[in-house]
């Protein structure tokens, strides 16, 4: 018989807790017969904006190409002297125009996965039968 596909998720949430550090390095087999119980709660799927994936190094190299030669060098210098020569950025909100925020904004919103909702529960395992052997 197959597991069906609630049971397989539920099984996940099994935590093998400190099983790992008790085992030696090697290859295991066995079998077992288990009863297992599960309480399990699946939340609503949602979108999440992945920042990460926003082309930030393509957009900036297209926004410094629309200015002249000048601009762009002052740009940089500005940003390197304000940024402690780039290794922090601290962005004061205050000093953002309203209109920066909402171009960012608007750029990150591209960035959006759909992310399924998490499951969250408990798994009760009791072994019935059980034969290991380690090879």
């Amino acid at each position: 018989m197959k597991l069906t596909s609630e049971q397989a998720l539920a099984l996940t949430k099994h935590k093998p807790g400190k099983a790992r550090e008790a085992m030696k390095p090697g290859n295991y087999s066995g079998t077992m017969t288990l009863r297992a119980s599960y309480d399990m709660r699946i939340g609503e799927d949602y979108e999440q904006t992945v920042t990460a994936s926003v082309p930030w190094m393509d957009i900036t190299m297209y926004l410094l190409g629309q200015v002249n030669a000048a601009t762009r060098k002052k740009l940089v210098r500005d940003f390197l002297r304000e940024s402690g020569g780039g290794k922090k950025v601290a962005v004061d909100p205050e000093v953002i125009k309203a209109e920066a925020a909402e171009a960012i904004a608007e750029l990150a919103s591209t960035a959006k996965r759909p992310c399924k909702g998490k499951v969250t529960g408990s798994l009760h395992v009791d072994v019935l039968e059980s034969s290991e052997v380690a090879a």
